[in-house]
């Protein structure tokens, strides 16, 4: 399967092509996986100082979300389109984890290199560095696009790009953290409504963009980015009962809203289908 970098044809990669290109920066370090592509200058991100404990269990707000992600695209899988699969914000890749999807379908996106080369990842076609708001591939490039967690660029130029490298039907799969959950624990830390922050093993903070929109603005955005009014499906999950740890995160602002840390809304799945 072939992958086309680059509106004005600036190469083209699969998953056996290993030919040394000046646009790589760095050699795969999984078999079989294509070179990781710089597709232009991108400066250092904010998650590139998160990549190497992003995914410990430390963070337990981030494995929340990671629990109640699974819950959510439990019954998914099965809907989406067969052909190529782009995962933006990808990290190190959770498209085969969350919805089983043969690695030799994705490719990984993110704004963040030291995010695209951690290990262990997940396998895929090619890994691409790049940010989520100028996509650099074709019109009608893939069949569904995921975007997991995806707050630190949501907004109407990510859905526009998403909704144009779409086949016509392809998926647009995404979650995002519940405008709920989200205002009222920034409210109670007295932090930006769309900013959050991660406590680092080093005591420091870090803090990186993070959007949140209800649903009703959500299903705006996707609507004006040019998706199947009649597709857009938005449903927001609470943490499955009984997973621990529980984060302070989450049951600090349930306290404050009288409700159970189950049942809190703190993550908003949507899906939408392009014209």
């Amino acid at each position: 399967m072939s992958v086309f970098i680059g509106r004005v044809g600036l190469a083209v990669f699969t998953a056996t092509d290993r030919r040394a290109d000046p646009a790589a920066v760095s050699r795969p370090d999984v078999p079989g996986e294509t070179l990781l592509l710089h597709t232009g200058h991108v400066d250092a991100k904010p998650y590139d100082a998160l990549a190497g404990e992003y995914y410990d269990a430390a963070h337990k707000t981030s494995r929340n979300f990671d629990a109640t992600t699974i819950d959510a695209v439990a019954t998914l899988q099965h809907d989406l389109p067969t052909g190529k699969v782009l995962e933006v914000g990808a990290g190190r890749g959770r498209a085969n984890e969350f919805l089983n999807i043969d690695s030799n379908r994705i490719v990984q996106l993110d704004n963040s290199a030291a995010m695209l080369r951690l290990q262990p990842r997940e396998a895929s076609l090619v890994r691409v560095l790049n940010d989520a708001e100028s996509l650099p591939f074709p019109d009608g490039e893939f069949s569904v696009v995921l975007a997991f967690l995806c707050d630190p660029f949501l907004g109407l130029n990510f859905l526009s790009e998403a909704r144009r490298v779409l086949t016509s039907g392809g998926v647009l799969l995404g979650t995002t953290p519940s405008e709920v959950w989200g205002r009222a624990l920034r409210g109670k830390l007295d932090v930006d409504q769309m900013e959050t922050r991660f406590m680092l093993r080093t005591g420091s903070i870090a803090k990186v963009p993070s959007a949140l929109y209800s649903v009703s603005q959500l299903k705006l955005m996707l609507e004006a980015a040019g998706f199947d009014p009649t597709s857009i499906k938005i449903s927001s999950y609470s943490l499955p009962e009984g997973v621990q740890p529980v984060s302070a995160d989450v049951t600090s602002p349930a306290e404050q809203l009288g409700l159970s840390p189950y049942r809190l809304p703190i993550l908003d799945l949507f899906e939408a289908r392009a014209v």
